[in-house]
Order: C-alpha cells, then sequence, then structure tokens
C-alpha cells in the first residue's frame, strides 16, 4: 500500500474514488475468531454505540470506524488544549498508564470494482507536549509470543500550539492490515507491543475493538441471507 493512501487514513481517514471490491467477495480466512467473552458482551453492550457505520455513495465504499469523541472515563485521559478530548491509552507490563492510545479504520468497496479486499488501519497515537518517538519510531509486537508481519507501515507527526499554552505533538504510526492479519490479532490472547522505546500491552477494550470492528467487516463482506420460504402442500 503507497505511503499516501496511508496518510490519508492516519489524517483524514478516507481514501479516494474508486476503491471498491470484485465481483468475488473475498472467501473468508480459516483463522479462528476470538471467542467472545463475559467482559467483551459488557464492552458490546455499553460501547456498540460508538462504533461508527457509514456508506459514502460517492466513493462507494463503507467506512467502519470507533467515535473520535468517545471518551470513557475509566479508560480514557484528557489532554489539554489542541488535543483530541481523549483517546484509549495503552498500559505498560507495570499498569502505568502510556502516552500511546489507539484509533482504527475499516473501509470496504463496494461490490462490482476492482479492488478485492478491504482497507484496514491501525493507527497507534502518541499525544504529548515534547518529541518522544521522532528518532526513534520503529514499531514491533508479539502476538502470543511470536512476530506479525503486516502489508506496511507509515509514521506521521504533526505540532499544534502555542497560542500561549504549549506545543503539543501527535506522533502516529500507521499499520496497513490484511483481513486474515487482523483476525489473527482478533484471535490473539496477548498483543504486546513497542513503539519506539515505550512498550504496552493491548487490553481488554482494546482488544474487543480489534473483535468488534472485525465482526462488523464479517457482517458487511457476508450478510446472512434471508431464509427460502417453504412451500406448504395441502
Amino acid at each position: 500500500m503507497s505511503k499516501w493512501l496511508l496518510r490519508s487514513l492516519a489524517f483524514v481517514l478516507l481514501i479516494s474514488a474508486g476503491r471498491a471490491f470484485a465481483d468475488d467477495k473475498p472467501k473468508p480466512t480459516s483463522t479462528p475468531s476470538r471467542t467472545p467473552t463475559p467482559i467483551f458482551d459488557k464492552f458490546t453492550k455499553d460501547f456498540s454505540n460508538r462504533i461508527k457505520i457509514e456508506h459514502d455513495k460517492f466513493k462507494n465504499l463503507t467506512k467502519i470506524s470507533l467515535d473520535p469523541h468517545w471518551i470513557d472515563r475509566e479508560t480514557m485521559n484528557f489532554h489539554d488544549t489542541f488535543l483530541s478530548p481523549g483517546q484509549l491509552l495503552f498500559k505498560d507490563d507495570k499498569k502505568h498508564t502510556t502516552d500511546i492510545g489507539i484509533n482504527m479504520v475499516i473501509l470496504i468497496p463496494d461490490a462490482g470494482s476492482e479492488q478485492a479486499e478491504p482497507t484496514i488501519g491501525l493507527f497507534f497515537d502518541s499525544r504529548t507536549n515534547a518529541w518522544e518517538h521522532l528518532d526513534d519510531h520503529e514499531f514491533n509486537w508479539l502476538v502470543d509470543g511470536k512476530p506479525l508481519k503486516w502489508v506496511s507501515d507509515d509514521y506521521e507527526h504533526v505540532i499544534t500550539g502555542d497560542g500561549g499554552k504549549g506545543v503539543n505533538v501527535r506522533e502516529t504510526i500507521t499499520l496497513s492490515l490484511s483481513p486474515a492479519q487482523l483476525k489473527k490479532l482478533v484471535a490473539a490472547k496477548e498483543i504486546d507491543c513497542r513503539f519506539g522505546s515505550t512498550e504496552f500491552l493491548f487490553g481488554d477494550l482494546h482488544r474487543w475493538i480489534l473483535y468488534i470492528l472485525d465482526k462488523k467487516m464479517d457482517e458487511i463482506l457476508h450478510p446472512k441471507e434471508a431464509p427460502a420460504a417453504t412451500k406448504t402442500t395441502k
């Protein structure tokens, strides 16, 4: 995937027109899905309204994303002016909150066009008042103790301020994933990450985001057909 598309995903969360689905829908992957747990059921009940599904008829695609204004006081931190009101922050293995949060977007082209698979963007945002990852923004992760490849990645940064309240720095590493790679994440029991020198772990809510967006993607790609009417004989 080109860097232009990754940047478009990371900062605009849209792609140019002409992305769509081939007539032959992707075959379901054999990777097992994660079995919903009681905590996943609770998140589904509490936070499903924070999952946005929008169809763009002009660009012939459906976008699944997180509500950008989602603030869950138990799992999010507030930030200074110029930054978004909150983000789902990760913790390290000592339960200390890091400055890195998660965002995710899936773009599903309509049937009948050239692209065979959805575009999946997974974003790791660091939002602080100073450079944290400019010199070292390499990303690595272990999924159930093993490295997992992704399609491509891109690092971007933006500075806002000062306006009398200081400078704020947003640094983002964007991973482009295939549906099969996403399903491996969904099925994982542990996801251990490192962005530059900052290490962090996926918590239950972060894993639920992977699970629910993957579930919504499957529902769009493979809608259940209504059962055929049964004829009765007299």
